[in-house]
């Protein structure tokens, strides 16, 4: 039986320290009705840390653009809600 099934609340993945994250495995947490928008903002928040971690330690251009797509996404999230700050607590 899985969550979705029995109508529990799933958990968000867990992003091992060192390991690298995928785009894909971002769109399936944003995508999966599940979450609610405050547990899926929190967990791409902590990604967009790790990321940004990661890319200070050995950049990719890869990496670059999904912190780009991870911070855009949260700034319309917070656009949406009615907030005008940037994901780095910066007012626009």
């Amino acid at each position: 039986m899985n969550s979705k099934t029995t109508g529990e609340i799933p958990e968000l993945p867990v992003i091992a320290e060192g390991r690298e994250i995928s785009r894909n495995e971002i769109m399936d947490v944003l995508a999966d009705q599940g979450y609610s928008a405050n547990a899926r903002k929190e967990w791409l928040k902590c990604v967009l840390t790790r990321l940004s971690a990661q890319e200070g330690r050995s950049p990719r251009p890869t990496r670059a653009g999904l912190i780009d797509e991870v911070e855009k996404i949260l700034q319309d999230d917070m656009q949406k809600a009615g907030g005008a700050q940037t994901p780095q607590g910066k007012t626009s």
